[in-house]
């Protein structure tokens, strides 16, 4: 006889986000750096455009070769300016994953070191274990 608990209800579902927004909350501030990542870097993606219409409307037609070089470096850092901010909200989002499942999973941990001998009794090992891989699994899929 099982006494493990179904999935939450719908009606559960909010306080089941907020439950999960709590383990971000430590994280907050890393996660405004990568918002403001994807925000620079959207900007000077957008910038490309701009030197390329300069250089196509004015450089070229008019045999500007200092305008030329300048407009094409501009183009050169742009796309190496939104490379590394690539790489950095990719490393920073990452790093926030890994570290809240891994509080999850310490979380997950101490709540089994609590439980009851009598839970252990009454509900097979293998469902406490495939339980938790499939919600942990779930979660990571979700967060990593």
């Amino acid at each position: 006889q099982s006494t493990w608990t179904p999935s939450p209800a719908e009606g559960e579902q909010p306080r089941q986000v907020r439950r999960i927004l709590k383990l971000f909350r430590p994280y907050r501030g890393r996660l405004a750096i990568v918002g403001l990542l994807v925000g620079a870097s959207s900007l000077v993606t957008v910038a490309t455009p701009f030197l390329l219409k300069e250089t196509l409307d004015v450089a070229i037609p008019q045999g500007r070769t200092g305008l030329l070089s300048l407009l094409a470096l501009g183009m050169i850092l742009s796309a190496v300016v939104t490379g590394i901010f690539g790489v950095l909200q990719t490393l920073i989002s990452t790093t926030v994953g890994q570290r809240v499942m891994h509080d999850l999973r310490t979380a997950v941990y101490g709540r089994l070191q609590r439980m009851s001998l009598a839970f252990f009794t009454r509900t097979r090992t293998g469902e406490v274990q495939s339980r938790i891989a499939n919600d942990i699994g779930g979660m990571q899929a979700t967060v990593t």
